[in-house]
C-alpha cells in the first residue's frame, strides 16, 4: 500500500543517512589501494612520559619521524586521538600563526561533524623566533582537525616550557590506521600490509577483525 511504501522508503532513507553519517577513527577505506593517512618514514616509539594529559586520557605511543625537524610528533592517547607537539622544546619563540586555511569552528559531536580533514604533511602553523629565523611545522598524521592551541597566541613560552603538556599545537583524530606499539609499527610496514587487502567501504577495520568492542552498535 501506498503507506507502506512510505514507511519503506522512510526508513531506507534515515538507513541511508546513518551510513553516510557513520565516521569512525575508522580507518574507513574507499579501497585497497589507499595509503596510510600518514608521512612516509612515520614511526611508534614509546612514550617517555606516563601521567595523565589534560584530556585525562593516558598517552599509548609517540608518532615521530626521524631526522625532519618540520614535523611535529604525535602522542596517541587511549582512543586514538593524536596531540601534535614539537620534537624539542622550541626556544626563542617570538610569534606563532596558525595555517590560514585551519578553522575548528563548528566541530559538533561523537562523529566530529565540521571537522576539518588535513592529509598528512599539512602546515599547521608557522613560527618567527627572536633571531628571525621562520619555521613552518607540519602533522605527521591526517584526518579530522578537532581544536587548534590558541593559548601559544597568547604565551608561545609554552612551547619552550611546556612543549609536551600545555604547548602543544594541535589535535587530530586519524582517519586511517596509524603505526603502534603492538601492531605495525612504522610506515613502511602498514603500507605493505595494505596490499591485496579487501576493505569494505565505510566499514571500520575493528569491525571487519571483530575486535569492535560496539559490535553492531558501532554502525
Amino acid at each position: 500500500t501506498i503507506v507502506q511504501n512510505l514507511h519503506l522508503h522512510i526508513g531506507m532513507s534515515q538507513a541511508k543517512k546513518r551510513k553516510i553519517g557513520f565516521i569512525d577513527r575508522a580507518q574507513t577505506l574507499s579501497g585497497s589501494k589507499k595509503l596510510p593517512n600518514i608521512m612516509p618514514g612515520t614511526v611508534a616509539t614509546p612514550c617517555q612520559r606516563d601521567r595523565k594529559y589534560t584530556f585525562a586520557c593516558k598517552f599509548k605511543h609517540r608518532l615521530t619521524v626521524a631526522n625532519k625537524d618540520s614535523v611535529l610528533d604525535a602522542i596517541v592517547l587511549e582512543n586514538d586521538i593524536c596531540v601534535l607537539i614539537s620534537k624539542v622544546p622550541i626556544v626563542g619563540v617570538k610569534t606563532i600563526e596558525f595555517s590560514t586555511k585551519l578553522n575548528t569552528d563548528g566541530v559538533t559531536g561523537r562523529m566530529k561533524k565540521g571537522a576539518l580533514n588535513l592529509k598528512a604533511g599539512a602546515t599547521i602553523c608557522t613560527i618567527e623566533l627572536t633571531d628571525g629565523t621562520m619555521l613552518e611545522l607540519v602533522t605527521p598524521v591526517g584526518g579530522k582537525l578537532l581544536e587548534l592551541n590558541e593559548k601559544l597566541l597568547l604565551d608561545p613560552t609554552l612551547m619552550e616550557l611546556k612543549p609536551d603538556s600545555e604547548g602543544y599545537m594541535a589535535v587530530i583524530y586519524p582517519d586511517t590506521e596509524i603505526p603502534s606499539l603492538t601492531g605495525f609499527t612504522d610506515y613502511a610496514s602498514l603500507t605493505e600490509s595494505f596490499a591485496g587487502r579487501n576493505v569494505e567501504k565505510g566499514v571500520c577495520f575493528d569491525f571487519q577483525q571483530g575486535s569492535c568492542s560496539r559490535g553492531n552498535g558501532c554502525r
